[in-house]
């Protein structure tokens, strides 16, 4: 039914479908690529449009990740390169959606879905590590630490040569992402101070650390009990 080069289409063009831009306008008639940081991700639904279409959204993009690599695993039998170009694929559409005039999200829900058909143990572990090191430090932050470690652990697990290439290979698209709208920079007279904080906290302002922030307020309520 599909030849290596139509299914690569094909995975670009399932990844584009722009589940996080439809949910919010179908739910609530918001246009995601206009509020938060004016991208179609799950995240950016969650926090400025409402945390039950952002869920929805994030399951869905997610859905798209693990239905075109489970798919081209257990129904053609594609080598293990043609399946990473194919997870790297529906990222990408993810991110440069030809329905948004190649406009986007961050891909990370699409990724994890990927991920996951690869190898459950791996996306656990990533999600995790995100949660986790995300409620201490930094949700971008964390994101960064869970996709190396997945990176890293990956041969040990025997996953290199699909979970681990994919990984390795979408990690600076991934990061590249957070950069954009790039003619932000050209409108700012602090690019430098906007290229750090969007590449560390994925943010157009740099911040303290959550954990930074905990301790700060459990400070200054003990300052106010006195």
């Amino acid at each position: 039914m599909f030849n290596h080069w139509v299914y690569l289409l094909y995975s670009y063009l399932i990844g584009s479908i722009p589940f996080s831009f439809l949910v919010p306008l179908l739910f609530k008639k918001i246009n995601v690529m206009e509020v938060g940081w004016k991208k179609s991700s799950a995240t950016n639904v969650y926090k400025n449009v409402g945390i039950i279409e952002g869920i929805i959204s994030g399951l869905l993009d997610a859905a798209k990740g693990f239905f075109i690599v489970y798919l081209a695993m257990h129904n053609f039998g594609f080598s293990d390169p043609w399946l990473v170009a194919f997870a790297c694929a529906v990222v990408f559409g993810h991110n440069w959606s030809i329905f948004l005039s190649f406009a986007g999200g961050r891909g990370l829900a699409t990724y994890a879905g990927a991920l996951l058909a690869f190898s459950p143990t791996l996306a656990i572990l990533g999600v995790t590590i995100y949660f986790a090191l995300g409620a201490l430090l930094d949700g971008s932050i964390s994101t960064i630490i869970a996709l190396l470690v997945v990176i890293f652990v990956s041969p040990v697990m025997d996953f290199w040569e699909t979970a681990g290439i994919y990984t390795a290979l979408i990690f600076l698209p991934l990061l590249f992402k957070r950069l954009t709208p790039l003619r932000d920079f050209f409108h700012t007279k602090t690019p430098w101070e906007l290229f750090k904080a969007r590449l560390v906290f994925d943010d157009n302002q740099w911040h303290e650390l959550r954990y930074i922030k905990l301790f700060q307020q459990l400070t200054n309520k003990d300052k106010g009990l006195q």
